[in-house]
């Protein structure tokens, strides 16, 4: 008789980068006075983030020259994308200065030519981006924008993101999926020949059967050759499960 039992069942975690921004100047250099200025500020909650880091790089087409602002979210320093640490409490904070993150002088989407923005994520296991990247598709955490949480079209990304002058708050939602497990027990028979133990193989009556295309039937959720240890397989003729060097 198998038994299977089977433990918590698959889960979704949230969690959530807040962005909240604050007002910026007007653009004075010519434009229009409602295109002023898009400015954001990143905060992130749900998780324990400390000692964790985030790269996020931004752009946009750029507009007009007589725009004085920025259309690629980059580092003052080496032009580079930005890295901010995470404090306690989510919010980001700028490695350089140790004051939390306000990312300002940014185009808004009005500014003509009219364009949207793109933003990309990258979490670091450790400050500084350094570490393990854990949203690189191998450690289970990928980042979707709330606007995308359905589909998931774009993982890691805001994409077609419209920034109105002034204020913009964004939601970037971190999911990861639990593991579940289920055991089966199947009640298994030494069949051990003398034969056998010339050849130094052991062998085991699963109460598995020949089936078609010479593979073994070992019942509804059965083992299959897949679950077996490297040095056993099934002896197709008696599907036996047979192990050699034991």
């Amino acid at each position: 008789m198998k038994t299977g039992i089977l433990f918590a069942p698959v889960l979704v975690i949230a969690l959530i980068f807040a962005c909240s921004s604050k007002e910026s100047p007007e653009d004075g250099t010519g434009g229009d006075s409602e295109d002023g200025h898009a400015s954001v500020t990143f905060a992130l909650s749900g998780g324990d983030f400390t000692g964790n880091s985030v790269r996020i790089c931004g752009s946009r087409p750029p507009p007009d020259p007589k725009y004085r602002c920025s259309s690629s979210l980059t580092s003052n320093v080496d032009g580079a994308c930005p890295c901010f640490n995470f404090a306690a409490d989510g919010s980001l904070i700028d490695p350089a200065t140790g004051q939390p993150v306000v990312i300002t002088g940014l185009c808004s989407s009005t500014a003509a030519p009219p364009a949207n923005w793109s933003f990309q994520y990258e979490v670091f296991s450790e400050q500084d981006c350094t570490g393990t990247r854990i949203n690189d598709g191998t450690h289970n955490f990928t980042c979707y924008d709330s606007h995308d949480i359905s589909t998931r079209a774009f993982p890691n990304q805001s994409v077609n993101d419209v920034l109105s002058p002034g204020a913009n708050t964004n939601y970037v939602l971190c999911t990861t999926t639990n593991a579940s497990k289920s055991w089966n027990f199947a009640n298994c028979i030494a069949t051990t020949t003398v034969t056998d133990i010339a050849a130094g193989i052991s062998r085991y009556d699963c109460g598995c059967t020949p089936a078609a295309g010479g593979t073994c039937d070992c019942g509804d959720g059965g083992v299959g050759p897949g679950d077996l240890e490297a040095i056993c397989s099934f002896d197709t003729a008696t599907c036996n499960i047979v192990c050699e060097g034991s």
